[in-house]
C-alpha cells in the first residue's frame, strides 16, 4: 500500500471579532445662540474740557440663550462658562486683584477701561424657556476660592447709564452698560489666569433644560493716559474704541 504525504492544516483559520461599546445612552450638547444687541455708547467733550458718556444702546443686558440638546438626561444643570477677550485688549490686574482690560487706538493715545461682566442668569425647566426654575441661581466666578461668588434678582439691582465711582477698578467715573441683576457686587468673568466660571441653584432637584445668559459691562466715562489717569483732552474725534470677548458653554 502506498502511503500519500502528510499534509498539516494548521494556521489555516483565523478570528473575526465585533465589539460594541456603550459609551453614553445620550449624547447632550448645547445650542447658543447669538447675544440680541450690541452694547454701545457715545462720548463727547464740550468747551470746557469735560468728558460727557451717553449709552445710546438697549439698557437690557445682551442675552445669550443656552438650550440642552440629546435626550431626555441631558440638561444645564452642571454648566461652566469661560471668557476669552478678544484681540486689542490689554489685560491688567488691579491692586484688588480685579483683572480690566484696555483698548488703545485713540489717535492721540487714548486708553479707553472696560470690566466685562455677567449682568444676568435666568434658568428654565423648558427648553422654550417659558418657565423660570425657583431655585435662586449663584456664579461662582473665574477667581479661586467663593471670593467672587454672587447670586442673581429677578429685579434689576444696578441701573445703566448712571456714574459710579469703583475704585476697585480703576480712576474715575464709571457706567454699567446695561442693566445689572447681581444682588450685591459684580459678577466677574476673567482673571488673571483664564479660569472658567460655574453656576449652581438653590433648588438642587430642578433639571433645567434652558438658560438666558445676560452680559454687561462696567466702563470707563472718559480715557485715560498710558498711567490710567483719566484724560478728556486725549479723545479726538474719530477715536473708535472696540472690545470683544468670546463665552464657551461647557460641562463642569
Amino acid at each position: 500500500m502506498l502511503a500519500g504525504p502528510s499534509v498539516a492544516l494548521a494556521g489555516n483559520s483565523a478570528d473575526i471579532t465585533a465589539s460594541v461599546s456603550v459609551v453614553s445612552t445620550d449624547v447632550c450638547g448645547f445650542q447658543v445662540s447669538p447675544p440680541d444687541h450690541n452694547m454701545q455708547m457715545t462720548w463727547t467733550r464740550d468747551s470746557e474740557g469735560k468728558g460727557n458718556a451717553v449709552l445710546t444702546s438697549n439698557t437690557a443686558p445682551a442675552y445669550v440663550t443656552v438650550r440642552a440638546e440629546g435626550g431626555a438626561s441631558c440638561n444645564l444643570n452642571k454648566i461652566q462658562l469661560k471668557t476669552e477677550v478678544g484681540t486689542g485688549m490689554a489685560r491688567l490686574t488691579t491692586p484688588d486683584d480685579i483683572t480690566v482690560f484696555r483698548a488703545n487706538t485713540g489717535s492721540q493715545g487714548a486708553f479707553w477701561r472696560i470690566l466685562p461682566l455677567l449682568a444676568d442668569a435666568k434658568f428654565y425647566i423648558d427648553e422654550a424657556g417659558g418657565t423660570q426654575g425657583a431655585g435662586v441661581i449663584s456664579w461662582d466666578g473665574p477667581n479661586p476660592g467663593d471670593t467672587d461668588e454672587v447670586i442673581f434678582s429677578n429685579a434689576a439691582q444696578k441701573m445703566a447709564n448712571s456714574p459710579i465711582d469703583a475704585p476697585g477698578v480703576g480712576d474715575g467715573e464709571y457706567i454699567f452698560m446695561t442693566d445689572e441683576y447681581v444682588v450685591a457686587g459684580g459678577a466677574l468673568l476673567v482673571d488673571s489666569a483664564g479660569n472658567p466660571g460655574s453656576f449652581s441653584s438653590s433648588a438642587t432637584e430642578e433639571v433645567y433644560k434652558s438658560a438666558k445668559l445676560g452680559f454687561g459691562a462696567l466702563i470707563a466715562t472718559d480715557p485715560e493716559n498710558f498711567d490710567g489717569v483719566p484724560s478728556p483732552q486725549l479723545g479726538s474725534g474719530g477715536d473708535q474704541f472696540t472690545f470683544t470677548w468670546t463665552v464657551y458653554i461647557d460641562q463642569s
